[in-house]
């Protein structure tokens, strides 16, 4: 291929090793090279890219394909369960926190804790024509650090023990269904970016999404009991 765009890592640590390396060379419009020169003159036609690959997480595509075919109504709740005060005696950062949203008809709770024992919905969604819910991680960071690739076979498949659990109304009928998780797709996140270079989609992570991130978090913070 010859429209293909260099890459190099400034870091190199274990997350360059196990999480970019390994993805990026399984993009085939990217190559990635070791050797890297700062050019004399600093150019100013760069793209910022905040690095959110959780976005092609299996669990949050299925979400999104089940939100985007209108199967909930109109969603009313929504919580986002991995499982901020100390519970560990010897930590030294919050290990649990519980957040709650509130926007104009919809109430948003995240929840998140390093005791919890027996793994719960990792997503919950409530709508006003159904209700969904996902359990399971998405596979690809543990592979990742097995030391597999984006580029083998079976890449980012879940187990049909994590399919999502779809109960629904349409057309006067009640559903009840199990969804197949979608597979996980990291190279995607930097597919895009160097699609983003050359002007051909727009920057699926833009920085603003992140800085509202920081915010959240931050108000939160502000905000605990």
């Amino acid at each position: 291929m010859t429209d293909v765009m260099k890459v190099g890592l400034i870091v190199y640590g274990m997350s360059g090793q196990v999480f970019h390396a390994p993805v990026i060379e399984a993009v085939p419009q990217l190559k990635l090279v070791k050797d890297i020169r700062t050019p004399s003159t600093l150019s100013t036609h760069f793209v910022l890219r905040v690095f959110q690959n959780r976005r092609w997480d299996g669990d949050f595509l299925t979400v999104q394909k089940v939100l985007d075919g209108k199967l909930l109504g109109r969603v009313v709740e929504n919580g986002v369960t991995a499982d901020f005060r100390k519970q560990r005696e010897v930590s030294k950062v919050d290990d649990n926190f519980e957040i709650l949203m509130q926007y104009p008809g919809l109430k948003v709770t995240l929840k998140a804790g390093m005791l919890v024992k027996i793994p719960g919905p990792r997503y919950i969604v409530q709508g006003t024509e159904g209700t969904f819910h996902k359990h399971g991680i998405d596979p690809q960071e543990d592979a990742l650090k097995m030391g597999r690739t984006p580029a083998e076979f079976g890449w980012g498949v879940s187990s049909k023990e994590d399919r999502g659990h779809l109960v629904t109304r349409t057309a006067n009928l009640e559903i009840d269904a199990r969804v197949e998780t979608l597979p996980g797709s990291y190279q995607e996140y930097y597919s895009n970016i160097a699609d983003a270079i050359r002007g051909r989609k727009e920057l699926a992570v833009k920085p603003v999404t992140a800085m509202n991130t920081v915010r959240i978090i931050e108000l939160a913070m502000e905000s605990k009991c």
